[in-house]
């Protein structure tokens, strides 16, 4: 806003103290006073897009302050006011503004019937309505795609428990998981989660102590909510596995290493995530030769539903010394 003035010259200054004290009433709008002929009185804070009060004619008017498009639109509006009686608003872009045109028709000891045209610079406000029309069509398309999640693993979950107490504890535990994933996702305004966070938001649970066992190295890269989400589900199965198959938890020498790449395939960009999780020599002996390891719903997650979900690929592998989790999916940009 300027803080330019004009006033329409009153003879012996009667009621020019009058204009200007409600000329200068809210100065954070543009405010302009016209008589009942619709001659031009008063101008205060004239918007600095619009013509300058230093330029104003000795009768200036709409089409010579805002433009023949401006001009026509006010006049149509100002004569419904005049024949109403009842405010009226219009709102018009400039350039890269909004300005809300608010008219009303006053009484006014002194000067009868006058007009007032209130002008405010919205443009902040429907930015923000934009931006949280946007927030709300995502989170509602969210929030879709979380109760497919849900019942997915639901289904699966009852699929693979011998008893009731077993389904309820692994179900809460990935719904746990999901939660976990989700607050970063709601906290960044559903621009996703960086890779770091995403794996200490899924080992917070764990003490101190177990805390330190994760060494977590290569590029902190910024994820979709899609890829957020499931990379977060299948950092809880692997987490799951090691605590009730490894033995990093119990012998404490050798750390689980969780690497995250930006790599560059072809003509695109990936990222690969990699879970190195290192198993004591006599572990495939007390373990089956590791059968109780892979055949669990959590293998299911790893191998099929994580990468279908990102249009990736996963390799997860037992070996002499040490499980690996590779997945490897399409890096997507969001601004």
């Amino acid at each position: 806003m300027t803080q330019a003035l004009w006033l329409q010259s009153v003879p012996g200054g009667t009621g020019r103290n009058d204009l200007l004290t409600l000329a200068l009433a809210g100065s954070a709008s543009c405010i302009i006073l016209q008589d009942e002929g619709w001659a031009y009185m008063a101008v205060a804070n004239l918007p600095a897009c619009f013509s300058a009060s230093g330029d104003m004619e000795d009768n200036p008017d709409d089409l010579h302050i805002f433009g023949r498009e401006i001009a026509e639109k006010l006049g149509d509006l100002k004569r419904n006011v005049a024949s109403s009686g009842v405010s009226r608003m219009l709102e018009v872009p400039v350039d890269e503004q909004i300005f809300r045109f608010h008219i009303s028709r006053l009484t006014l000891p002194q000067l009868g019937v006058t007009y007032q045209t209130r002008i405010e610079d919205v443009t902040r406000l429907r930015t923000l309505e934009q931006k949280l029309h946007s927030l709300q069509r995502e989170g509602s398309h969210r929030s879709k795609n979380m109760l497919a999640v849900i019942q997915s693993i639901a289904s699966q979950t009852a699929r693979h428990s011998a008893t009731l107490q077993e389904f309820l504890k692994k179900f809460r535990d990935r719904l746990h998981s999901l939660s976990y994933s989700q607050d970063l996702i709601t906290g960044s305004s559903w621009r996703g989660a960086r890779c770091f966070d995403l794996v200490q938001q899924q080992i917070r649970h764990l003490s101190a102590e177990d805390r330190r066992l994760f060494q977590v190295q290569g590029d902190n890269v910024l994820l979709t909510p899609n890829a957020a989400l499931h990379l977060g589900l299948a950092m809880h199965e692997l987490v799951v596995n090691a605590y009730s198959h490894g033995t990093v938890f119990s012998s404490r020498q050798l750390p689980i290493s969780v690497t995250c790449l930006r790599i560059h395939e072809t003509d695109t960009e990936a990222i690969r995530f990699v879970w190195r999780e290192p198993l004591q020599t006599d572990w495939r002996a007390a373990n089956q030769n590791g059968a109780r390891y892979m055949k669990h719903f959590g293998s299911t997650v790893l191998e099929h539903v994580v990468p279908a979900s990102v249009n990736g690929e996963a390799d997860y592998r037992l070996g002499e010394d040490a499980v690996t989790y590779i997945l490897t999916f399409p890096l997507e940009h969001r601004e």
